[in-house]
């Protein structure tokens, strides 16, 4: 997978994850998944984004570079998968990482297994759902232009009407405030004279 001046061999690479990935789909871990990943197409997909995103190996993997391929590459692939699919994504990458570590005894598999929790399934799908928002925002901008001139105007007449209408002040003029001081004398005065 690896060459001996540290260069990632794509192609041997690929063929070791396509392998591993088809022995995980018959392995007791995968079936007890629901719905079934008899391929191994979920870990196949994040092994790919560390192999050619982060030039991260398998057999080199640890939990940050998990979290970062799950977090910012998953989200970023060309296929888009749906948020409402990220728990099952991420049950099927742990199923597949126990795999790992029973099988092939991998160095931070239990601890890629770990990190994959029910926070980090609610975390992917924050992070789908933003790009689902964001991929929608961007396909308006390109039918519409940046901005509305008709609403532009609204705000613009809506701005000068409220500032044009009588402001309540919230400061007591110095009317008020002589008052509120004559007051406090006259109280103050009154105690005096009562010693």
């Amino acid at each position: 997978m690896v060459s001996a001046e540290g260069w990632i061999l794509d192609e041997e690479a690929k063929t070791i994850e396509d392998a591993l990935c088809l022995r995980f789909g018959s392995s007791p871990e995968a079936a007890s998944l629901r719905p079934k990943d008899p391929k191994g197409l979920c870990a196949r997909a994040v092994l790919r984004i560390l192999r050619l995103e982060q030039d991260v190996v398998l057999t080199r993997l640890v939990p940050e570079d998990l979290v970062e391929a799950l977090l910012d590459g998953v989200p970023a692939m060309a296929t888009a998968l749906p948020s409402d699919l990220a728990p099952m994504f991420v049950s099927t990458l742990r199923a597949f990482f126990t795999f790992a570590n029973r099988e092939l005894e991998l160095p931070n598999a239990k601890e890629c297994a770990e990190v994959l929790d029910k926070g980090m399934g609610l975390a992917l799908a924050h992070a789908l759902r933003s790009s689902e928002e964001f991929d929608a925002w961007e396909e308006d901008d390109e039918e519409e232009p940046l901005f509305d001139p008709v609403a532009l105007l609204h705000a613009i007449r809506e701005r000068a009407r409220l500032e044009a209408a009588p402001r309540l002040s919230t400061v007591p003029s110095r009317a008020d405030r002589n008052k509120k001081k004559a007051r406090r004398r006259a109280q103050k005065t009154g105690r005096r004279r009562n010693r």
